[in-house]
């Protein structure tokens, strides 16, 4: 993994494949964690920090997750930030290209697979809608 805000899916699968040293954050609800995670990571909801203490600040890589995928992850990476953490990273496209590219996820016993929604794209509501083609 190199310095800088994201950190690729394939980057830090092949950490993960390589057994390289690094902390895992799901920054989402811990519901949802306990639905499905990547195995070895770690629940800190983005709106419960307190774990975060018990993260390693000796330049260990520490790589914060969501489904957003920047915004819930976003969050836990700027608080190690301002903790002094060096080397973070959000894990760029997220939980479900983790999940889609077929690399490893934990689930609870008696769930169905998680399927990622459907992909929007996002629409401005100030902008408005084209009208209908003229018959």
């Amino acid at each position: 993994m190199r310095l800088g805000r994201y950190a690729s899916v394939e980057d830090v699968a092949r950490a993960y494949d390589d057994k390289r040293r690094f902390v895992l954050i799901d920054a989402r609800p811990s519901s949802d964690y306990l639905r499905a995670h990547i195995p070895g990571a770690i629940s800190v909801p983005y709106f419960d920090m307190h774990d975060l203490d018990k993260v390693p600040n000796d330049g260990t890589w520490v790589v914060s997750y969501c489904v957003c995928p920047h915004e819930e992850s976003g969050r836990i990476l700027e608080e190690l930030r301002k903790r002094g953490y060096a080397n973070t990273a959000i894990l760029d496209e997220g939980f479900f290209v983790w999940l889609d590219k077929g690399h490893p996820v934990e689930a609870a016993a008696g769930q169905l697979p998680m399927a990622a929604p459907p992909r929007r794209r996002c629409r401005s509501l100030r902008r408005p809608l084209a009208p209908p083609p003229a018959p």
